[in-house]
């Protein structure tokens, strides 16, 4: 080990020789002027930091001198060119498939059993990408079909598209997608054609509620139907979707907010009452009571007072009441205790993919749900617990702003 570290001195020593080095500032010029490759003095500095954490002395160079990192002056900026574009590799296209092109254009003419014919310059859509193959469908999907990744512009067009994102967008992958729900939409479109045997057919364009995403495949819900799927997420537009989210100052639209669109009503007239269409609401609290139950006619006051008292201050929070009565008992609760918030019945939740694939609900009452506006849960009081929920809240909304 001893004699790597002392090679690897006597390499650096080369690449410093005759230098005349400033060691306040970390500088270095020739005898001849000419400035030395600063990469040679960072070396030799990383390796230096290194033996100072273990108590070691440092290493010595012709020429260097070793100043600890907390006593050397920030190197000037120097100008640079621009560096060119980074080149994607085939392996690097083949292990990624949020790099995968939508499409391509054939190189070479191909011809198979029927009288089918793909001709050279013929726009093709990509299905899968295999070190050896590129597997692809003609834009109507009549023809599947597999040609060499030669015989296809898919690498140039992978790396014409990866040249015009951003590095944020960059950082957008299917497997960070499964642990950022918060850049999940609520819809997604599908790319690709899908038979689901006796439940249909799923055409490009036809939409579908995200109720869950993976690293490897989404779990859907056809909305008219309430058929729920799987695919592979780049048989969706979930990442164009990601991407344009993490480049919004506004960020993604709040998937809970879509879901109640439609669903909601005034708890005390019954009658149909949305949110604005502006509405970003950073965090749901749907609570569940009844007026029959004791303990939710005695927490339900506090979270009356807590609501007044706080909404105006932080209007980032709403709550929806989850009725489990009639409209009209629920009108007549809700005015005897001075609520009008919005409301949905229970039965209503059955049809929110998004809300109830949190498993959040139980059959007691009363029951306080904080979710943020992705569906996450990050409170739930149940009974004599609710208290706990909305102090929970109160430190949510409270917290120091990013």
């Amino acid at each position: 080990m001893k004699t790597l570290a002392w090679s690897l001195v006597t390499l650096i020593a080369v690449m410093l020789s005759a230098s005349i080095l400033d060691t306040g500032a970390q500088t270095s010029t020739t005898r001849t002027g000419r400035p030395v490759d600063p990469s040679a003095i960072e070396n030799l500095n990383r390796i230096n930091d290194e033996r100072a954490k273990r108590g070691k002395p440092p290493l010595s160079a012709p020429g260097y001198t070793y100043v600890p990192a907390d006593q050397r002056a920030p190197v000037a900026a120097t100008a640079e060119e621009p560096a060119a574009p980074e080149t994607l590799r085939w392996i690097e296209v083949v292990n990624r498939p949020e790099l995968w092109p939508a499409q391509c254009t054939m190189k070479q003419t191909m011809e198979f059993q029927g009288g089918v014919t793909i001709k050279v310059g013929q726009t093709v859509k990509v299905d899968g990408l295999t070190m050896k193959e590129v597997e692809l469908s003609t834009l109507d999907d009549k023809t599947q079909f597999v040609a060499a990744p030669d015989a296809t512009d898919a690498l140039a067009a992978a790396n014409d598209a990866y040249v015009k994102l951003t590095p944020k967008q960059r950082a957008v992958t299917y497997e960070s997608l499964a642990y950022r729900c918060e850049l999940w939409p609520y819809r997604v479109k599908l790319t690709q054609t899908f038979d689901l045997g006796r439940d249909g057919r799923i055409q490009p364009g036809d939409e579908a509620i995200l109720v869950k995403a993976e690293r490897s495949k989404l779990f859907l819900l056809l909305e008219k139907s309430a058929v729920r799927f799987e695919v592979p997420p780049q048989a969706t537009d979930l990442l164009a979707q990601a991407r344009q989210f993490v480049e919004d100052k506004n960020g993604p639209p709040a998937r809970l907010v879509t879901e109640l669109d439609g669903k909601l009503i005034n708890s005390v007239t019954g009658k149909p009452d949305p949110l604005p269409a502006d509405a970003r609401p950073r965090y749901i609290v749907y609570y569940r009571g009844a007026s029959w139950c004791p303990i939710t006619q005695k927490f339900t006051p506090t979270l009356v007072k807590y609501y007044n008292d706080t909404k105006p201050k932080h209007p980032e929070f709403e709550i929806v009441y989850i009725m489990t009565e009639t409209p009209a008992d629920t009108g007549k609760f809700a005015k005897e205790l001075g609520f009008s918030w919005r409301a949905v019945e229970y039965t209503t939740t059955a049809k929110m993919p998004v809300t109830s694939s949190a498993k959040a609900f139980s059959d007691l009452l009363p029951q306080l749900v904080v979710m943020d506006s992705s569906g996450k849960v990050l409170a739930n009081g149940v009974q004599d617990a609710a208290p706990a929920a909305l102090a929970r809240l109160d430190a949510l909304l409270n917290q120091p702003k990013e």
